[in-house]
């Protein structure tokens, strides 16, 4: 179901039109924002007028969960049908086992402001195979990408975001099999490796919430704060 919203925007009366795309199987609504008059070749001459008129600031693209009536639901859709294994915000380390199919969620307030190295908000810990890095981490990069990365039985698997601002409250879901992919917001993330579909590799079930490790020492601190972990299997 679809539902369209007219919009007067500034720069000669140039029009917009927010489409709405309600998903009550995923229990979201996803919003995009689309301008045809950016196309013209005045407009187009103008720097402020492409600058106003491109609609991908985060209020003309986004995605917010629908109320129950309407399909919404406490867990996400890439959940269905699985148990809640683990909800937890303290940072800190633990253990969980995800030998099979899996959804990971963390919700998570990116830190104020950027800094030059690289973040961890989550990882799995152990050593991988032929590589420093741990078995699998999220991570917040220099110029605030949010990324998944994770050894799996087809090998080494990653996604990457785009940039988020300082100081974003995000909630990022991550699952494997047919449907397999990294959403954050609601919204699916479009650079994956196929790999991340497949089973996370045999090893220890160790995770640290907060930080990751570096050649098996812990590294890499999250600076925002994790607000929630939740993990179904």
């Amino acid at each position: 179901m679809h539902a369209v919203n007219y919009q007067e925007l500034p720069f000669g009366g140039a029009g917009a039109a927010r489409l709405y795309e309600f998903l009550p199987d995923e229990g979201v609504c996803q919003v995009i924002s689309i301008c045809p008059s950016l196309h013209r070749p005045d407009v187009l001459r103008s720097v402020a007028a492409r600058r106003r008129l491109n609609l991908s600031r985060p209020e003309d693209q986004f995605a917010f969960s629908l109320p129950p009536a309407l399909g919404g639901r406490r867990a996400p859709w890439q959940a269905q049908g699985l148990e809640l294994l683990l909800e937890r915000a303290e940072p800190g380390e633990f253990r969980l086992e995800l030998p099979g199919r899996y959804v990971l969620e963390v919700e998570a307030t990116l830190p104020a402001v950027m800094h030059r190295e690289w973040q961890v908000l989550l990882s799995r810990l152990g050593p991988a195979p032929g590589s420093p890095e741990p078995l699998a981490a999220v991570s917040l990069s220099s110029e605030n990408f949010l990324g998944w990365m994770a050894f799996t039985a087809d090998g080494e698997a990653w996604a990457t975001s785009h940039e988020h601002p300082p100081g974003d409250t995000v909630t990022l879901v991550i699952a494997n099999g047919d449907r397999g992919g990294v959403w954050i917001d609601g919204d699916p993330v479009g650079r994956i490796n196929p790999a991340i579909r497949a089973g996370l590799v045999d090893g220890p079930w160790r995770w640290r919430l907060g930080g990751g490790e570096y050649e098996g020492v812990p590294a890499d601190p999250f600076r925002g704060t994790v607000m929630r972990l939740r993990a179904w299997g």
